[in-house]
């Protein structure tokens, strides 16, 4: 761990926590929940999506076991927060 630089070229130098394995799963399923999508499994899916698109799994085993580590349990068409009645 530590700074190596921008890790996932996005321009923006994070600590390497946050920037690579799964600290950077877990900010990009933040992004999109923030992005204003709501359905888990959506969430779940966009962050790992963009997760392989940064860290292509067959360039790394490493970037392939992070994927798969990171399973979705529970059901992905709950919405998060509920719904309003």
């Amino acid at each position: 761990m530590g700074d190596h630089g921008d890790i996932d070229g996005d321009g923006i130098d994070l600590p390497d926590t946050l920037e690579g394995v799964g600290g950077y799963q877990i900010v990009q399923f933040f992004k999109t929940y923030d992005s204003g999508v709501d359905i888990l499994g959506e969430v779940w899916g966009g962050a790992e999506s963009k997760y392989l698109d940064t860290f292509p799994p067959m360039d790394d085993q490493i970037d392939c076991k992070t994927v798969e580590e990171w399973p979705l349990i529970g059901d992905p068409s709950l919405k998060i927060g509920g719904y309003s009645s």
